[in-house]
């Protein structure tokens, strides 16, 4: 793990891929005629706004807290180890929430009746937690930046 920047780069956009992959599967179930009940449904959407409204600012707050602290160790390898762990967390708990909000999206529905509607929620859920993503993305800058090296 000598370089956080390729592999949490390669983390960032195999989420983004499987997210893409998790949309195609999605709609392919939906078209195959699956879908949960609506009980279920709304279960399953209550606990996913829960876990977006508690996991994406708790992980990026997190963070950002622990990468303070490992400033102050003077071991740069063992800095940038734990950095790209806790990186890596933090990119897996924020893209989690997003592989599950566009797979629902598709598998639920939002009322009890015949027909019903796509839950549109789910879909803006997942445009949250795609902006989450945004905020994992590791650059150069960004890395020097939470690792205290360039401290201008």
């Amino acid at each position: 793990m000598n370089n956080p920047k390729l592999t949490l780069g390669t983390t960032y956009y195999v989420m983004l891929i499987l997210t893409l992959l998790a949309a195609l599967a999605g709609y392919k179930i939906m078209h195959s005629g699956f879908t949960m009940s609506p009980n279920t449904s709304f279960v399953v959407y209550n606990v996913m706004i829960w876990y977006v409204i508690i996991t994406l600012p708790t992980s990026l707050t997190i963070f950002r807290h622990s990468v303070k602290s490992l400033r102050n160790i003077e071991d740069e390898e063992r800095r940038t180890s734990i950095y790209t762990r806790y990186a890596l967390i933090r990119m897996l708990v924020i893209g989690v929430g997003l592989l599950a909000c566009v797979i629902l999206f598709y598998l639920t529905n939002t009322s009890i009746v015949e027909g019903a509607k796509k839950n549109m929620s789910l879909f803006w859920l997942a445009g949250i937690e795609a902006i989450g993503l945004v905020f994992c993305k590791p650059t150069e800058k960004r890395i020097s930046r939470d690792l205290g090296e360039n401290d201008d």
